[in-house]
């Protein structure tokens, strides 16, 4: 990495190997976990910001698309719409298959970049500002709505007209409000929290390992992330996440459905979450993702193709009674497994490439779709489900419902972040001087 230039001509914001090894000799190596800076820490990432923004709201498409299901009442949700769409399932599946990685990935970096400017104290005070307390206030006043937009949507499904289904629903979902609690939509804020205390305990453990080894850990590292192995990068990251890939229950990464966080998940995401770490440890590897993006984002997007198509033929067996214990099942989710881990990777360096490529600086319509990206993940459920019940009867294509579904609620996401945000906490309202102000605003 000596010598080499980011596109903008700068020198890498990253320390050589060299450099590594006289810190790690001299006792001064930050461990590889806690995202020592390494160059000018000023740098901002506007690309990455905006992809995050982007994943988030992606959960507004993929929640819709539960509602759209064909067949298969009740299995994967407890609402869905009298036809539904043949569109439903590729979305969902797609989405599924790179969203949550590729936001963890870059949740790791940003905590990182965030550690590294505010140390520890500063890092617990930042996430539990904005993450533990919009977790815990946003589930007691959301779950209830939840519990209420799905007894209303399931009310409509038995014909009830709209002011029929809430008036025979709220008396009893509002008596037991929190009746069957589990974490709804808001379980990755919760895994969240769980990798940062895993992080902090990794750091601090890390210093007790010799410096020679650490050395060598981030050489190691290094060599992997910016693709100096003899074994292809992608590869290499997807065999790793090939392996947390085989105790799922289907194809992709099982969805949390409780409280008890399952340790498989949070195996399967802490390794993005540690790869994103260490991209901001070796932020010149990350950055040089940005010369030639489109490859890899070509072939991600035709991997996922393929994924979705063998995760839907998988799907399809499982729900027409196929036995999943027998050898040649167990084969075809090994070899979804295996699709799955590749196309993640090849999406999430590709999508890091192009999104820093073509967003350089910040640019205002962006950066207002960054900062509602929270605040729609947040309040979005409810009123997806509820939409899709009131849109029940639109005698359109059950695709145009479900399109429209998303266009309402975005709109009204959109709309009502608009209004409020000057009311809202800054953790909430995007203004806060934290992650977020490493890519648009100086901390």
């Amino acid at each position: 990495m000596e010598g080499m230039q980011d596109r903008r001509g700068a020198a890498p914001a990253v320390p050589c190997v060299g450099d590594l090894r006289h810190r790690a000799q001299h006792g001064h190596l930050a461990p590889q976990l806690s995202g020592a800076p390494h160059g000018d820490p000023g740098r901002r990432y506007h690309g990455i910001d905006a992809l995050r923004g982007a994943m988030m709201l992606l959960g507004v498409v993929l929640h819709a698309a539960l509602c759209y299901l064909e067949g298969a009442d009740g299995v994967v949700w407890a609402y869905r719409d009298p036809q539904g769409s043949p569109l439903a399932a590729w979305l969902l599946i797609s989405i599924h298959v790179f969203r949550m990685p590729a936001f963890f990935v870059l949740a790791g970096f940003f905590a990182a970049l965030l550690w590294s400017r505010r140390g520890p104290g500063g890092f617990v005070a930042d996430r539990v500002r904005r993450i533990v307390l919009p977790m815990a206030v946003g589930w007691v006043i959301l779950f209830p709505l939840v519990r209420l937009s799905l007894a209303f949507a399931v009310a409509r499904l038995s014909g009830a007209a709209p002011g029929q289904a809430i008036g025979a629903v709220a008396g009893p979902v509002l008596a037991s409000p929190w009746a069957d609690a589990n974490p709804a939509h808001l379980w990755f804020l919760e895994l969240l929290v769980i990798l940062y205390g895993l992080a902090i305990v990794a750091t601090a453990g890390a210093r007790l390992v010799p410096a020679s080894v650490r050395a060598s850990f981030g050489r190691g590292v290094d060599a992997v992330l910016a693709g100096r192995t003899r074994v292809p990068r992608v590869l290499v990251l997807a065999a790793g996440t090939m392996l947390t890939l085989l105790p799922m229950d289907a194809p992709g990464i099982d969805t949390p459905t409780g409280f008890a966080m399952p340790p498989r998940v949070v195996v399967a995401h802490g390794l993005f979450f540690l790869v994103g770490w260490q991209f901001f440890t070796h932020r010149a590897a990350m950055e040089a993702l940005a010369d030639r993006p489109w490859g890899r984002l070509a072939g991600g997007l035709a991997m996922l193709a393929v994924t979705t198509l063998a995760s839907l033929i998988w799907w399809g067996a499982v729900l027409g009674g196929a036995d999943r214990e027998t050898a040649g099942m167990g084969i075809f989710f090994l070899a979804v497994q295996a699709a799955t881990a590749v196309t993640i990777w090849l999406l999430v360096l590709g999508g890091i490439g192009a999104a820093e490529r073509l967003l350089d600086g910040p640019v205002p319509g962006v950066r207002f779709l960054v900062d509602a990206s929270y605040w729609t993940y947040l309040v979005h459920l409810p009123l997806v489900v509820a939409a899709a019940a009131l849109l029940q009867g639109w005698e359109v294509a059950p695709t145009v419902r479900m399109l429209g579904t998303v266009v309402v609620v975005s709109a009204a996401c959109l709309v009502s972040f608009a209004a409020v945000r000057g009311v809202l906490p800054t953790s909430v309202a995007g203004r806060n001087p934290g992650p977020g102000r490493a890519f648009g605003r100086k901390p």
